[in-house]
């Protein structure tokens, strides 16, 4: 496609396929003139945003560029780009203001730069519109600027629009033959491709958010290609939807464009030159729904007559954008509903003579300091308002944190979320009244405001959800909790709920009531009345529990009940909240580490839990205590119940041994130093068989 000039209309290049194209830029670009910064654009070529007036193309203010030193060429091979997801097939027309020049020489016409969209791409060189249309026949499609042995030492880019043109049957049809024909060739290297050693490890935990979910593997052996893959359906392959993108400067695969609130099955794989694949474990998770957390900004920098004109539009451009850039990445990685950031600019607000503050529920204020106009300092100062450093569950709760106010945070879930990060079983959050490190962008010089740094953003707002899954509340609306997919279950499944307790219990359903009941293993695999199947609510983030034998589901009203309903109300809607210590069951030959649950119906600071007394089953108060046993429960198949001795009670008593073996809770702290061989032990007063 050719250059169009800055006063030649964009429909000159689009009526010649539909009278009518249609803008679909809102519907399909994310940030689309950057003015969320880099919200939304995976940026391997490192472009970097800019405010100033230099770009003649610049839509509103911000902009994004890649420039070396005059006389100097760029020269790489990389680029900027976002997949476009949804799309309905056709053809489509992606402009862009852009420009590639040299800027000793203003008349040379530089090359090496492109605007491209799917199969298709156009030069770019003299400040101008650009152009370049294509073809959609998949439902996706990526578009951006690409940079291939550039001769300019300066290329910029804004203002990206779309139009859809219709479908064209010929150009469809061309694209469809071509994707089938990639699929086939693949398909074919696959089938016909000789087994090797390779083998792949997919990482147990994904951590999850709305559209995008992350991913570790270990793979032994030669491969040409690895990455990830997905499905809705159990067992991905290649052929559904896969990535090979790592966030920048780590082995953590990105998978994007995830539908909120969706359940998917997700797993490693690695492909020889050969064309064996090999797949890792499955991992099933559940994305969040989608992001709704809201901002506003008083423009308030503008009236500051401490500035002159220009340094208060410009400061207003960091903040605002900022702003939108944080608040962007929330909604994709984190749920925190009810919770609106409300920024204002305040001129020596926060420390000394200028940095920035929040208030719980999103009161933030931002100094004239250039270094606190950023978006590192906006996640940093959003974590204050949704509880990190102003609750009491962050403060003081000694279940939640070794030395109460300030020392390791003791939550499995933001353990969880730190080990996968650093890749490392032992690593741990710390704290103070304050703040949280690693990852807590705890002041300007721990955000340069690099491209790179969107793993450190995600990472902040990763573990600050793991905080809230953990106790911390978010908002005062939610709770004491925000409830997400924390055990991985199957929907076709029996489960058998044992208290951790009273190990001689289970969870029991007959047609009039609930209770616990002593059994045996073989008592509880022949009776479906100790079977429950258990489900998630993806949209409303809950669990519901439904007994085999009956068809009735677990209730809370006015204590535990069961109770008919086709459909699980809120009464049949339960948090189920892991204990932060683990636990080994099973004989000495096949040993079973599991984790505990609060089974906790939803109500803010006071929730009920499901508790087990001696004979019977009762509620209780939420109590957060690693010593709260009665009020957690063993969520176990049946191959897994296999694996229990026939009572834990009958099981050898714990004797001394000669034979020394150091145990360690979830945190890794010492807590047996003098472990028996056999029996039973007790970790943080829970039985456990050794």
């Amino acid at each position: 496609m050719k250059k169009l000039s800055l006063t030649t209309s964009i429909w000159l290049c689009t009526l010649c396929i539909c009278a009518q194209p249609e803008d679909v830029t809102k519907k399909y670009i994310e940030n689309p003139d950057f003015e969320a910064r880099f919200a939304a654009w995976i940026n391997p070529g490192k472009f970097t945003y800019n405010i100033a007036n230099t770009f003649e193309g610049k839509n509103e203010r911000v902009w994004m560029e890649k420039w070396v030193s005059r006389g100097s060429k760029l020269g790489t091979n990389t680029g900027m780009y976002q997949t476009l997801y949804h799309l309905p097939d056709g053809t489509y027309t992606l402009v862009a203001a852009a420009k590639n020049v040299n800027q000793v020489n203003s008349s040379e016409i530089c090359t090496g730069a492109y605007l491209y969209a799917g199969q298709e791409q156009t030069a770019i060189n003299a400040p101008g519109d650009y152009s370049v249309t294509f073809t959609v026949a998949n439902g996706k499609a990526n578009v951006g600027i690409r940079l291939k042995d550039c001769t300019g030492n300066w290329v910029c880019i804004d203002n990206l629009r779309l139009y859809y043109n219709g479908v064209n049957a010929d150009s469809l049809s061309t694209e469809q033959a071509r994707i089938e024909t990639e699929r086939q060739t693949l398909r074919e290297k696959v089938e016909s491709a000789a087994p090797t050693s390779l083998t792949v490890s997919t990482f147990e935990f994904i951590p999850t958010g709305n559209t995008i979910a992350l991913g570790r593997s270990t793979i032994s052996g030669t491969c040409k290609e690895k990455g990830f893959c997905w499905s809705t359906k159990p067992n991905p392959t290649i052929f559904d939807e896969s990535t090979t993108e790592t966030l920048e400067g780590t082995s953590i695969y990105v998978m994007r464009g995830l539908t909120p609130a969706t359940p998917y099955y997700m797993r490693a794989y690695a492909m020889t030159s050969g064309g064996y694949v090999a797949y890792g474990e499955e991992r099933k998770i559940v994305t969040l729904p989608e992001g709704v957390m809201t901002w506003s900004y008083d423009d308030a920098a503008l009236k500051d007559t401490k500035y002159t004109e220009q340094q208060a539009i410009d400061a207003n451009a960091r903040i605002k954008s900022a702003s939108a850039e944080c608040v962007w990445m929330y909604n994709q990685l984190s749920y925190i509903p009810g919770f609106h950031l409300s920024v204002h600019f305040n001129r020596g607000a926060g420390a000394g003579d200028g940095t920035a503050d929040c208030s719980y529920g999103g009161w933030m204020r931002v100094s004239q300091n250039t270094p606190y106009q950023q978006t590192g300092t906006m996640l940093h100062e959003t974590n204050h308002g949704v509880g990190v450093g102003t609750t009491w569950e962050w403060n003081n709760n000694a279940n939640l944190r070794s030395n109460v106010s300030r020392g390791k945070w003791l939550g499995p879930m933001a353990t969880k979320m730190v080990r996968f990060i650093n890749n490392n079983n032992t690593s741990l959050m710390d704290g103070d009244k304050s703040h949280m490190w690693p990852y807590g962008i705890n002041g300007a010089h721990e955000d340069t405001y690099q491209p790179s740094n969107v793993s450190l953003y995600f990472y902040n707002i990763l573990i600050t959800h793991a905080l809230h899954q953990d106790g911390v509340p978010c908002t005062s609306s939610v709770g004491f909790a925000s409830p997400a997919y924390l055990f991985e279950q199957r929907d076709t499944i029996k489960y058998y709920l044992k208290n951790s307790q009273f190990t001689d219990g289970y969870l029991y359903g007959s047609k009039l009531t609930v209770k616990y009941q002593e059994a045996t293993k073989d008592e509880v695999l022949a009776n479906d009345g100790y079977a429950w199947y258990v489900r998630y609510d993806a949209k409303k983030r809950y669990y519901y529990f439904q007994n085999a034998a009956t068809g009735k589901m677990l209730t809370y009203n006015s204590g535990f009940k069961v109770t008919t309903a086709d459909t699980p109300t809120f009464a049949e809607l339960f948090h189920v909240l892991p204990a932060r210590i683990d636990s080994q069951l099973g004989s000495e030959d096949i040993p079973l580490t599991k984790t505990a649950y609060w089974l906790l119906h939803p109500n803010k600071y006071s929730s009920p839990a499901l508790t087990a007394t001696a004979k019977a089953i009762t509620e209780s108060k939420y109590d957060a205590s690693n010593e709260a046993t009665a009020q957690q429960w063993f969520i176990l198949t049946a191959d897994e119940l296999e694996t229990l001795t026939t009572s834990i009670e009958e099981a050898p008593k714990a004797t001394e041994s000669t034979h020394s073996t150091d145990i360690y809770d979830l945190q890794g702290r010492k807590v047996n130093t003098a472990s028996p061989r056999h029996g039973i032990y007790i970790v943080n007063g829970r039985k456990v068989v050794k």
